[in-house]
């Protein structure tokens, strides 16, 4: 089936839940606010503004490729340090060319959204649908080179987990996947269980585009940057991505929000949730009420995952037990489970290992649940509303003297003064100055960490 086809008998408007029809430029409309859900290399935007969505991922590209050519600039540089060992300097003349590789590689996958025809992404921020900080472009880089090349026994490992929680039937019908990253997950269960179709849903361009290439038989070449390399020659691997065989019919990928899911009520037999509860800011207890309204009654919900739940707010980082019961809250049954540790990223050119315990479940859809009143966002009202009032909240107070200290504190670096001298004169902080020089000292120590250590992208 055509991917457009697949979309408008599952999927419906963002902003309307109104029905989709085909757009005669391409991509899908809404047949009653007549809003526009293009489609950019193949995949359909089915997101609230779509173009701006398309302008933030494509500054994240360039602010990726600005650093990247920084990276380079940097480690040429060092290669002029004096007495340099002939391996330092076989390591980054390595690391050189790999990163200029690396970039051209990255630039081939993303480049359906590199175009610069939309103009301004600022003339679309009204609608408030700007990426969490937390979604850079290469996030979950790291799974693709696991996904796609190195990674056949975890991959393994995943599936006969899954497998096991499902026993015998394994007729899937119209499966969604719901934050299916690199889709190494998504592709085996297709090929080795019945799913009549495999929607693939996530927000991640790059790790699509990596994806639909990869699954119609096209190798891929990315380049692995272990963080504790084993070797001299682990510095910077260059792996040939691929998928053991070519899908051609019932795989398909929509760039949309899994924590609004933009489809029709009932469009799904079974629903996968990969990796995907803990790591989003939604509580799990709206989260799980979403998940009811796309399942049939009888459908079944698969989760595989971990319980990090890292939210600021502790009463959503919720244990197994509670996760449980909460599905259970949520209108669903679970049939079996499992909670057992599983080897994660396990790179053969890294010297770190790690493991990650995980939750496995079946669960039935046994009745309909009440929905949440709004949709979510992880952005506060008066971010989106620019004609809401700013609450004076603690926090902000708070905010208010550190940075009014922090300013008073970096008008004394002058280039001459002393910490000793700044703490003689810095009153504004209230302490002697015996004590302002370890606060003086912690916070430019802080400052220059700080610019160490950078910023993803």
């Amino acid at each position: 089936m055509k991917h457009t086809n697949v979309v408008l008998d599952l999927a419906q408007c963002p902003k309307c839940q109104g029905k989709l029809r085909e757009a005669s430029d391409g991509g899908v409309a809404c047949e009653d606010c007549n809003s526009l859900y293009p489609e950019f290399g193949n995949i359909i935007w089915l997101f609230e503004e779509p173009h701006y969505m398309r302008a933030d991922w494509k500054n994240r590209f360039d602010y990726f490729l600005q650093m990247n050519r920084l990276e380079v600039q940097k480690l040429k540089i060092q290669q002029q340090a004096p007495h340099l060992l002939d391996n330092t300097k076989k390591r980054l003349s390595k690391l050189i060319q790999s990163k200029i590789e690396h970039g051209r590689e990255v630039s081939k996958a993303i480049e359906p959204i590199v175009s610069d025809e939309d103009g301004d992404p600022a003339i679309h921020l009204a609608a408030g649908t700007k990426l969490p900080e937390t979604q850079a472009l290469m996030s979950y880089y790291d799974n693709i080179c696991r996904d796609w090349s190195y990674g056949d026994e975890e991959n393994k490992i995943c599936l006969d987990t899954i497998a096991n929680v499902l026993g015998d039937n394994r007729s899937l019908g119209k499966l969604a996947v719901l934050g299916s990253g690199a889709c190494r997950l998504a592709y085996d269960i297709h090929r080795n269980f019945e799913a009549d179709l495999t929607l693939n849903i996530d927000i991640n361009p790059f790790l699509f585009f990596v994806a639909q290439r990869l699954v119609a038989g096209k190798a891929v070449n990315l380049y692995e940057f272990p963080m504790a390399p084993k070797n001299l020659e682990s510095v910077a691997v260059k792996l040939k991505c691929k998928a053991p065989e070519t899908i051609k019919d019932g795989f398909h990928f929509l760039l949309s929000d899994a924590m609004n899911p933009s489809f029709q009520a009932e469009a799904f037999n079974t629903l996968l949730t990969p990796w995907l509860i803990d790591i989003v800011h939604q509580d799990i207890r709206d989260q799980f009420r979403r998940y009811n309204r796309l399942l049939q009654l009888g459908g079944r919900w698969i989760n595989f995952g971990s319980l990090a739940f890292f939210h600021r707010d502790s009463l959503i980082c919720y244990s197994l037990e509670e996760t449980l019961d909460i599905a259970k809250e949520a209108g669903f049954e679970i049939e079996s489970y499992s909670h057992e540790e599983i080897p994660y990223l396990h790179s053969p050119y890294s010297c770190q290992k790690r493991y990650e315990r995980v939750l496995c479940f079946s669960a039935r859809k046994v009745n309909d649940v009440e929905q949440p009143e709004q949709a979510f966002n992880f952005r506060a009202d008066w971010l989106r509303d620019t004609n809401l009032a700013v609450p004076l909240s603690q926090e902000v107070q708070q905010q208010t003297m550190v940075h009014n200290t922090l300013q008073n504190l970096f008008q004394l670096v002058d280039g001459k003064r002393s910490i000793q001298d700044m703490a003689q004169e810095a009153t504004f902080l209230g302490v002697p100055p015996e004590n302002a020089v370890l606060i003086i000292q912690n916070v430019l120590t802080k400052f220059f960490d700080d610019r160490l250590k950078g910023r993803q992208f």
